[in-house]
């Protein structure tokens, strides 16, 4: 637990620093600008780059808010009915926002049918989006992605497997070979929404798996399960 902590805390200091940085780079700037005043297109740039930072560090901070709250499990659910169908779009709702028209193509499709999850109709659309983000990030821009949907049975009860990946990973499906571990434990650290992303579907009762770099795995239990921190519904059998 204390080493799991560590790693939040160090993971929060690497993604504050950035924005920390850009917001003192510009400030010792204009502290020490010999020429005069700024042009107007320089004030305008420069407005937009602080903004851009401050944005950053206002997220970052909501972020790291949340993972606090659910580490002492006081983070607020509002845990509803919601279909497949529903949660899906929701999901690409979520995308549009995230990335309008500049993002990757987006397919979703499987043999899941219009099951009903337990969720909350807000976080876990949310979580999914921040997850394909770091799935489209780790493929390129270039790269369509896929979403893949399926039934499975897992220790003893019912879940939905939602496949993530570009095209050359996704189309295996859940039932693709290879060792399968927690999402982001094969290759580099999770960046912090990321880390929130999974925490959230494991509130859900779920769990993100991953067999490759570019490819996760997200299970859902089906039904009236009530979302509940650490149970986790494994697809690895």
């Amino acid at each position: 637990m204390r080493r799991h902590r560590a790693d939040l805390v160090l993971l929060a200091v690497h993604e504050l620093r950035d924005p920390i940085a850009v917001i003192m780079g510009y400030a010792q700037l204009l502290a020490g600008k010999p020429d005069g005043p700024l042009s107007e297109l320089e004030r305008r740039e420069l407005a937009t780059t602080l903004q851009r930072s401050a944005q950053h560090l206002v997220r970052l901070t909501a972020e790291l808010s949340d993972l606090a709250n659910l580490e002492r499990r006081t983070l607020p659910f509002n845990f509803l009915k919601l279909s497949l169908d529903s949660l899906l779009d929701a999901v690409e709702a979520e995308r549009r926002v995230a990335t309008g028209t500049s993002g990757p193509s987006l397919e979703i499709g499987g043999t899941a049918g219009d099951v009903e999850l337990r969720a909350d109709p807000v976080r876990l659309p949310k979580a999914v989006s921040v997850l394909l983000s770091t799935v489209a990030a780790r493929a390129g821009d270039d790269v369509g992605l896929v979403v893949r949907h399926e039934i499975r049975e897992a220790a003893g009860r019912r879940v939905v497997a939602l496949t993530i990946g570009d095209r050359r990973d996704a189309d295996g499906g859940p039932a693709a070979p290879g060792p399968r571990v927690r999402f982001g434990e094969a290759d580099e650290r999770l960046r912090l929404d990321a880390t929130l992303a999974c925490r959230i579907v494991e509130a859900h009762g779920g769990q993100v798996w991953s067999a490759t770099a570019g490819l996760a795995i997200i299970a859902l239990p089906v039904g009236p399960q009530r979302g509940k921190r650490g149970a986790r519904a494994s697809v690895l059998d």
